[in-house]
């Protein structure tokens, strides 16, 4: 089962996937592989595989992705192989994905699935949220608050959707919709 976590830049996906796997730390997290440079404090092979441009050529030339996307003038992708040894292990895999590489994941029949969308209580929250990390220039904001207004108009093909306004509340509600479905084998 692929447990598919999407939302807009800046929504606390991240926060709350690691609430997730410190509550279940037996439920392992697909690695993204990335064209974009590392921010402060990632670790390579870790946070994600950070290729060039030409490895992630090589890997969409020889299949080795499940899905791959431009977003945010970088490029993503999650590897199969990656995937597929973490399922021979575990009974879920969480994927951390955008709007675009879960719709391609949705054309995966072969694979179980259940897709979270994490949504924010406003644009002005997100954009909020987005100059509280610091990292990025007002362009590049305003780019990800357009982005994030067209994945919020995708978030109804999405089989549960949580709006992270509280931490707590989030983390509880996240957590339940794993556990159930771990518990009853909820499918997409």
């Amino acid at each position: 089962m692929l447990i598919i976590i999407s939302g807009p830049s800046g929504v606390g996906k991240g926060t709350l996937i690691k609430d997730i796997q410190a509550k279940h730390p037996t439920i392992p997290f697909s690695t993204s592989a990335t064209t974009r440079p590392p921010r402060p404090g990632e670790i390579n092979n870790q946070d994600y595989y950070f290729l060039t441009n030409e490895e992630f050529d090589y890997n969409i030339e020889q299949g080795n992705f499940l899905e791959w996307c431009n977003v945010h003038t970088n490029r993503y992708g999650t590897l199969k192989q990656d995937i597929l040894n973490k399922l021979k292990t575990s009974p879920a895999v969480l994927v951390e994905i955008d709007v675009q590489g879960a719709k391609k994941i949705r054309e995966h029949n072969d694979i179980a699935q259940h897709h979270i969308f994490i949504a924010p209580p406003s644009i002005q929250i997100l954009e909020s949220r987005l100059r509280t990390r610091n990292t990025e220039s007002d362009e590049r904001i305003l780019k990800r608050l357009q982005v994030a207004i067209s994945e919020l108009e995708q978030k109804h093909l999405y089989d549960t959707v949580i709006i992270n306004n509280e931490l707590t509340q989030s983390c509880n509600e996240l957590n339940n919709v794993i556990l159930s479905i771990l518990t009853k084998g909820v499918t997409q």
